[in-house]
Protein backbone atom coordinates (compact mmCIF):
# COMPACT_ATOMS: atom_id res chain seq x y z
CA UNK A 1 0.00 0.00 0.00
CA UNK A 2 1.03 3.00 -0.57
CA UNK A 3 2.73 6.01 2.19
CA UNK A 4 2.35 9.24 2.93
CA UNK A 5 5.03 11.24 3.44
CA UNK A 6 2.57 14.30 4.26
CA UNK A 7 -0.90 14.25 5.40
CA UNK A 8 -3.49 17.39 5.71
CA UNK A 9 -3.06 19.00 9.02
CA UNK A 10 -5.63 21.23 10.75
CA UNK A 11 -5.91 24.75 8.67
CA UNK A 12 -7.50 28.36 8.68
CA UNK A 13 -7.63 30.32 6.25
CA UNK A 14 -9.30 34.22 6.21
CA UNK A 15 -12.02 34.82 3.53
CA UNK A 16 -10.96 35.73 0.12
CA UNK A 17 -7.31 34.26 1.00
CA UNK A 18 -5.27 30.85 -0.34
CA UNK A 19 -4.43 28.14 2.07
CA UNK A 20 -2.43 24.61 0.61
CA UNK A 21 -3.45 21.15 3.04
CA UNK A 22 -0.57 19.21 2.26
CA UNK A 23 -0.93 15.51 0.73
CA UNK A 24 2.44 13.61 -0.60
CA UNK A 25 2.91 10.53 -1.93
CA UNK A 26 5.47 8.45 -3.90
CA UNK A 27 5.81 10.51 -7.23
CA UNK A 28 4.81 8.01 -9.27
CA UNK A 29 1.56 7.90 -7.46
CA UNK A 30 0.63 11.20 -7.07
CA UNK A 31 -1.49 11.17 -10.50
CA UNK A 32 -4.05 8.47 -8.75
CA UNK A 33 -4.52 11.15 -5.42
CA UNK A 34 -7.52 12.68 -5.39
CA UNK A 35 -9.53 14.42 -2.23
CA UNK A 36 -12.58 14.84 -0.37
CA UNK A 37 -14.06 16.83 1.78
CA UNK A 38 -16.31 15.88 4.33
CA UNK A 39 -16.15 12.49 2.97
CA UNK A 40 -17.35 13.80 -0.49
CA UNK A 41 -15.36 13.69 -3.48
CA UNK A 42 -14.08 17.04 -4.06
CA UNK A 43 -14.60 18.42 -7.19
CA UNK A 44 -11.94 20.57 -8.70
CA UNK A 45 -12.43 24.05 -10.19
CA UNK A 46 -10.89 27.47 -11.02
CA UNK A 47 -10.25 28.18 -7.06
CA UNK A 48 -9.56 24.55 -6.30
CA UNK A 49 -6.40 23.03 -7.44
CA UNK A 50 -4.40 20.15 -6.87
CA UNK A 51 -0.89 20.52 -7.45
CA UNK A 52 1.38 18.03 -8.94
CA UNK A 53 2.57 16.37 -6.37
CA UNK A 54 -0.78 15.68 -4.48
CA UNK A 55 -1.37 18.75 -2.06
CA UNK A 56 -4.85 20.65 -2.47
CA UNK A 57 -4.81 24.28 -2.55
CA UNK A 58 -7.27 26.53 -2.31
CA UNK A 59 -7.59 29.90 -3.18
CA UNK A 60 -10.58 32.76 -2.80
CA UNK A 61 -11.75 31.08 0.45
CA UNK A 62 -15.33 31.24 1.20
CA UNK A 63 -17.45 29.99 4.16
CA UNK A 64 -18.30 26.78 1.55
CA UNK A 65 -14.58 25.63 1.73
CA UNK A 66 -14.69 24.85 5.83
CA UNK A 67 -15.19 21.62 6.45
CA UNK A 68 -13.07 17.82 7.11
CA UNK A 69 -10.46 17.45 4.50
CA UNK A 70 -8.55 14.30 3.32
CA UNK A 71 -6.80 12.54 0.50
CA UNK A 72 -6.85 9.55 -0.91
CA UNK A 73 -4.79 7.26 -3.17
CA UNK A 74 -6.16 4.83 -5.58
CA UNK A 75 -3.97 1.66 -7.13
CA UNK A 76 -4.73 -1.40 -8.65
CA UNK A 77 -8.16 -1.24 -7.05
CA UNK A 78 -6.60 -0.52 -3.51
CA UNK A 79 -7.32 2.69 -1.99
CA UNK A 80 -5.61 4.28 1.14
CA UNK A 81 -6.83 7.22 2.97
CA UNK A 82 -4.91 10.03 4.70
CA UNK A 83 -5.82 11.69 8.06
CA UNK A 84 -8.89 13.91 8.22
CA UNK A 85 -8.14 17.41 9.43
CA UNK A 86 -10.60 20.51 9.71
CA UNK A 87 -10.03 23.75 7.58
CA UNK A 88 -11.86 26.69 9.45
CA UNK A 89 -12.40 30.29 8.06
CA UNK A 90 -11.46 33.02 10.23
CA UNK A 91 -12.06 36.27 10.47
CA UNK A 92 -9.90 39.01 8.32
CA UNK A 93 -8.64 41.34 11.04
CA UNK A 94 -7.74 44.20 8.17
CA UNK A 95 -4.50 44.54 9.64
CA UNK A 96 -1.93 44.75 6.63
CA UNK A 97 0.19 41.11 6.04
CA UNK A 98 2.87 41.54 3.62
CA UNK A 99 2.97 38.64 0.95
CA UNK A 100 3.52 35.08 1.53
CA UNK A 101 4.42 32.43 -0.45
CA UNK A 102 2.06 29.49 -0.11
CA UNK A 103 3.69 27.34 -2.93
CA UNK A 104 6.36 28.36 -4.83
CA UNK A 105 7.27 26.80 -8.27
CA UNK A 106 10.47 24.58 -9.19
CA UNK A 107 12.05 23.16 -11.93
CA UNK A 108 10.59 21.05 -14.39
CA UNK A 109 11.35 19.19 -17.42
CA UNK A 110 8.91 18.38 -20.06
CA UNK A 111 8.81 16.88 -23.59
CA UNK A 112 7.19 19.36 -26.12
CA UNK A 113 3.72 18.90 -27.03
CA UNK A 114 2.69 17.99 -23.63
CA UNK A 115 -0.78 18.52 -23.04
CA UNK A 116 -0.79 20.53 -19.58
CA UNK A 117 2.16 21.81 -17.43
CA UNK A 118 1.58 23.55 -14.37
CA UNK A 119 3.96 25.79 -12.74
CA UNK A 120 2.37 26.07 -9.14
CA UNK A 121 2.38 29.48 -7.20
CA UNK A 122 0.48 31.25 -4.50
CA UNK A 123 0.67 33.96 -1.75
CA UNK A 124 -1.02 34.60 0.59
CA UNK A 125 -1.67 38.41 2.63
CA UNK A 126 -3.45 41.43 3.07
CA UNK A 127 -4.94 42.68 1.19
CA UNK A 128 -5.19 39.84 -0.90
CA UNK A 129 -1.85 40.07 -3.32
CA UNK A 130 -2.23 39.72 -7.07
CA UNK A 131 -0.18 37.63 -9.05
CA UNK A 132 1.48 37.90 -12.43
CA UNK A 133 4.39 35.80 -14.33
CA UNK A 134 7.35 37.35 -16.63
CA UNK A 135 9.29 34.80 -18.64
CA UNK A 136 12.70 35.62 -19.39
CA UNK A 137 12.59 39.29 -17.68
CA UNK A 138 8.98 40.13 -19.98
CA UNK A 139 5.76 40.09 -18.58
CA UNK A 140 4.05 37.17 -19.48
CA UNK A 141 0.32 37.83 -21.68
CA UNK A 142 -1.32 34.33 -20.37
CA UNK A 143 -4.41 35.37 -23.23
CA UNK A 144 -1.86 35.95 -26.16
CA UNK A 145 -1.53 33.07 -28.55
CA UNK A 146 1.53 32.52 -31.11
CA UNK A 147 -1.27 32.90 -33.75
CA UNK A 148 0.05 36.10 -35.13
CA UNK A 149 -1.13 38.36 -31.89
CA UNK A 150 -4.86 36.75 -31.80
CA UNK A 151 -6.05 37.83 -28.42
CA UNK A 152 -9.25 36.44 -26.65
CA UNK A 153 -11.51 39.09 -26.25
CA UNK A 154 -14.68 37.52 -25.24
CA UNK A 155 -16.65 34.38 -24.43
CA UNK A 156 -20.31 33.46 -25.28
CA UNK A 157 -22.52 30.86 -22.97
CA UNK A 158 -20.90 27.89 -21.15
CA UNK A 159 -17.38 29.06 -22.84
CA UNK A 160 -18.42 26.91 -26.12
CA UNK A 161 -17.88 29.77 -28.02
CA UNK A 162 -14.72 32.83 -28.75
CA UNK A 163 -14.61 36.28 -30.05
CA UNK A 164 -11.20 36.39 -31.45
CA UNK A 165 -9.57 39.62 -32.28
CA UNK A 166 -7.11 39.37 -34.58
CA UNK A 167 -4.33 41.98 -36.16
CA UNK A 168 -6.61 44.85 -38.29
CA UNK A 169 -6.50 44.65 -41.66
CA UNK A 170 -4.52 46.75 -44.03
CA UNK A 171 -7.23 49.55 -44.23
CA UNK A 172 -7.24 49.67 -40.36
CA UNK A 173 -10.55 48.06 -39.61
CA UNK A 174 -11.07 45.87 -36.66
CA UNK A 175 -11.04 42.06 -37.94
CA UNK A 176 -12.47 38.97 -35.73
CA UNK A 177 -12.51 35.49 -35.91
CA UNK A 178 -15.74 33.70 -34.97
CA UNK A 179 -15.52 29.99 -33.21
CA UNK A 180 -17.93 27.78 -33.76
CA UNK A 181 -20.29 31.11 -33.12
CA UNK A 182 -24.18 30.67 -33.34
CA UNK A 183 -26.09 31.90 -36.60
CA UNK A 184 -27.75 34.58 -34.03
CA UNK A 185 -24.51 35.80 -33.18
CA UNK A 186 -23.53 36.31 -36.97
CA UNK A 187 -26.26 37.73 -37.91
CA UNK A 188 -25.74 40.87 -35.17
CA UNK A 189 -22.33 40.78 -36.83
CA UNK A 190 -23.09 41.25 -40.10
CA UNK A 191 -21.28 45.30 -39.93
CA UNK A 192 -18.53 43.70 -39.79
CA UNK A 193 -18.81 40.40 -42.01
CA UNK A 194 -16.52 41.88 -44.19
CA UNK A 195 -13.72 41.26 -42.12
CA UNK A 196 -15.50 38.58 -40.34
CA UNK A 197 -14.08 34.44 -40.41
CA UNK A 198 -15.73 31.57 -39.05
CA UNK A 199 -13.38 28.58 -38.11
CA UNK A 200 -14.03 25.31 -36.64
CA UNK A 201 -13.02 24.67 -32.73
CA UNK A 202 -10.42 21.95 -33.84
CA UNK A 203 -8.65 24.97 -36.54
CA UNK A 204 -8.45 27.50 -33.26
CA UNK A 205 -7.16 24.52 -31.41
CA UNK A 206 -4.45 23.96 -34.24
CA UNK A 207 -3.56 27.92 -35.44
CA UNK A 208 -4.45 30.05 -32.10
CA UNK A 209 -3.59 27.61 -29.58
CA UNK A 210 -6.88 28.40 -28.06
CA UNK A 211 -8.59 25.78 -25.83
CA UNK A 212 -11.22 25.36 -23.60
CA UNK A 213 -12.32 28.50 -22.60
CA UNK A 214 -11.27 32.21 -22.75
CA UNK A 215 -8.13 32.38 -23.41
CA UNK A 216 -4.88 30.97 -24.97
CA UNK A 217 -2.19 28.11 -23.76
CA UNK A 218 -1.45 30.03 -20.56
CA UNK A 219 -3.76 30.42 -17.98
CA UNK A 220 -3.38 31.70 -14.66
CA UNK A 221 -5.33 29.17 -12.16
CA UNK A 222 -6.20 29.18 -8.47
CA UNK A 223 -5.22 32.79 -8.08
CA UNK A 224 -1.85 32.28 -9.17
CA UNK A 225 -0.50 29.06 -10.73
CA UNK A 226 0.49 29.11 -14.36
CA UNK A 227 -0.83 26.65 -16.74
CA UNK A 228 0.69 25.87 -20.01
CA UNK A 229 -0.83 23.63 -22.45
CA UNK A 230 0.73 22.22 -25.73
CA UNK A 231 3.75 23.05 -24.82
CA UNK A 232 6.50 24.35 -27.52
CA UNK A 233 10.10 24.99 -27.91
CA UNK A 234 9.45 29.00 -27.20
CA UNK A 235 7.91 27.83 -23.80
CA UNK A 236 11.29 26.83 -22.87
CA UNK A 237 13.04 29.64 -20.49
CA UNK A 238 13.28 30.96 -16.77
CA UNK A 239 9.66 31.93 -15.46
CA UNK A 240 8.86 34.51 -12.10
CA UNK A 241 6.04 34.15 -10.40
CA UNK A 242 5.65 38.01 -8.69
CA UNK A 243 2.75 38.74 -5.86
CA UNK A 244 2.47 42.13 -5.08
CA UNK A 245 -0.24 43.81 -2.78
CA UNK A 246 0.82 47.26 -2.68
CA UNK A 247 2.17 47.53 0.49
CA UNK A 248 5.82 49.18 1.00
CA UNK A 249 7.98 46.29 0.05
CA UNK A 250 5.20 43.92 -0.63
CA UNK A 251 6.38 42.66 -3.55
CA UNK A 252 8.16 39.03 -3.74
CA UNK A 253 9.65 36.98 -6.41
CA UNK A 254 9.64 33.13 -6.96
CA UNK A 255 11.35 31.97 -10.35
CA UNK A 256 11.37 28.28 -12.02
CA UNK A 257 13.29 27.21 -15.18
CA UNK A 258 11.21 25.25 -17.35
CA UNK A 259 12.86 22.74 -19.97
CA UNK A 260 11.34 22.07 -23.01
CA UNK A 261 12.54 18.82 -24.38
CA UNK A 262 12.41 17.74 -28.14
CA UNK A 263 12.55 14.29 -29.35
CA UNK A 264 15.34 13.69 -32.31
CA UNK A 265 13.95 14.33 -35.58
CA UNK A 266 15.89 14.39 -39.33
CA UNK A 267 16.81 16.94 -41.17
CA UNK A 268 18.54 14.26 -43.57
CA UNK A 269 18.45 10.51 -43.59
CA UNK A 270 20.88 8.32 -45.00
CA UNK A 271 20.80 7.36 -48.81
CA UNK A 272 21.66 3.73 -50.89
CA UNK A 273 25.39 4.02 -52.17
CA UNK A 274 26.05 2.31 -55.10
CA UNK A 275 30.26 2.33 -54.85
CA UNK A 276 33.29 0.63 -56.33
CA UNK A 277 35.95 -1.14 -54.46
CA UNK A 278 38.59 1.17 -53.80
CA UNK A 279 36.28 4.36 -53.83
CA UNK A 280 35.86 6.75 -50.94
CA UNK A 281 31.57 7.39 -49.79
CA UNK A 282 29.55 9.28 -47.19
CA UNK A 283 26.52 8.78 -45.83
CA UNK A 284 25.05 11.56 -44.50
CA UNK A 285 23.35 11.80 -41.55
CA UNK A 286 21.75 15.01 -39.74
CA UNK A 287 19.19 15.03 -36.75
CA UNK A 288 18.17 17.94 -34.39
CA UNK A 289 16.68 17.95 -31.25
CA UNK A 290 16.80 19.08 -27.41
CA UNK A 291 19.24 18.34 -25.59
CA UNK A 292 21.16 17.33 -28.33
CA UNK A 293 20.95 13.95 -29.36
CA UNK A 294 23.76 11.71 -29.95
CA UNK A 295 24.02 9.63 -32.40
CA UNK A 296 25.97 6.23 -33.37
CA UNK A 297 26.56 4.17 -36.46
CA UNK A 298 25.53 0.30 -37.15
CA UNK A 299 26.75 -1.67 -39.77
CA UNK A 300 24.70 -5.44 -40.06
CA UNK A 301 24.13 -5.06 -36.52
CA UNK A 302 27.36 -4.65 -34.79
CA UNK A 303 28.84 -0.59 -33.88
CA UNK A 304 30.48 0.66 -36.36
CA UNK A 305 33.74 2.07 -34.33
CA UNK A 306 35.84 5.10 -35.93
CA UNK A 307 39.13 3.97 -37.19
CA UNK A 308 41.58 4.80 -40.04
CA UNK A 309 38.88 3.54 -42.82
CA UNK A 310 35.68 4.74 -40.57
CA UNK A 311 35.35 8.08 -39.96
CA UNK A 312 32.75 10.65 -38.70
CA UNK A 313 32.73 13.66 -40.38
CA UNK A 314 30.86 17.17 -40.37
CA UNK A 315 28.97 16.21 -36.96
CA UNK A 316 27.35 12.73 -37.73
CA UNK A 317 28.09 11.53 -41.28
CA UNK A 318 30.14 8.07 -41.73
CA UNK A 319 33.01 8.58 -44.17
CA UNK A 320 34.19 4.99 -45.43
CA UNK A 321 38.00 5.25 -47.07
CA UNK A 322 39.74 3.37 -49.94
CA UNK A 323 36.07 0.44 -49.89
CA UNK A 324 36.53 -2.83 -50.30
CA UNK A 325 33.76 -5.88 -50.67
CA UNK A 326 33.63 -6.86 -46.35
CA UNK A 327 32.32 -3.24 -46.38
CA UNK A 328 29.22 -4.12 -48.07
CA UNK A 329 25.80 -4.07 -46.00
CA UNK A 330 23.25 -2.48 -44.16
CA UNK A 331 24.26 0.82 -42.14
CA UNK A 332 21.99 2.64 -39.73
CA UNK A 333 22.05 5.83 -38.23
CA UNK A 334 20.74 6.02 -34.58
CA UNK A 335 19.91 9.47 -32.85
CA UNK A 336 18.96 9.29 -28.70
CA UNK A 337 18.11 11.73 -26.51
CA UNK A 338 16.54 12.51 -23.31
CA UNK A 339 13.14 12.66 -25.30
CA UNK A 340 13.22 9.52 -27.65
CA UNK A 341 15.02 7.95 -30.13
CA UNK A 342 14.73 7.17 -34.11
CA UNK A 343 17.22 5.32 -36.64
CA UNK A 344 17.22 5.16 -40.33
CA UNK A 345 19.21 2.85 -42.82
CA UNK A 346 20.44 2.75 -45.83
CA UNK A 347 22.50 0.15 -48.29
CA UNK A 348 26.41 0.04 -49.61
CA UNK A 349 26.20 -1.89 -52.72
CA UNK A 350 29.62 -2.53 -53.88
CA UNK A 351 29.92 -3.23 -57.80
CA UNK A 352 31.78 -5.23 -59.98
CA UNK A 353 33.90 -3.96 -62.40
CA UNK A 354 32.38 -5.07 -65.64
CA UNK A 355 34.62 -6.29 -68.62
CA UNK A 356 33.81 -5.61 -71.96
CA UNK A 357 35.60 -7.17 -75.53
CA UNK A 358 35.61 -5.37 -78.61
CA UNK A 359 36.71 -7.83 -81.43
CA UNK A 360 39.08 -9.89 -79.75
CA UNK A 361 40.11 -6.97 -77.15
CA UNK A 362 39.20 -6.74 -73.55
CA UNK A 363 39.07 -3.77 -71.20
CA UNK A 364 38.25 -3.02 -67.94
CA UNK A 365 35.62 -0.72 -67.74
Amino acid sequence: MPRFTSQPAPAAVRPGDSQVLPCDVNPDLAAFTRWEKDRRPLELGARLLQLPGGALLISNASEGDAGQYRCLVENVGQTKASEEAPLQLTPETTEDRKPEFLVLPTAVTKVVGASVLLLPCAATGFPTPSVHWMLNDKVLDESTSRGGGFVASSCGLRHKHFLVQAPASPEGALCLIAVDLPRLTLHLLEHVRSCLTVISRERARQELSIDNGCGGRREVVAGGSLQISNLTEADAGLYTCVASNGLDNGTIEAQAQLTVQVPPQFVKRPANIYAHESMDIVFKCEVTGSPAPTVKWVKNGDAVIPSDYFKIIREHNLQVLGLVKSDEGFYQCLAENDAGNIQASAQLIILEHVSCYFRGFSQLD
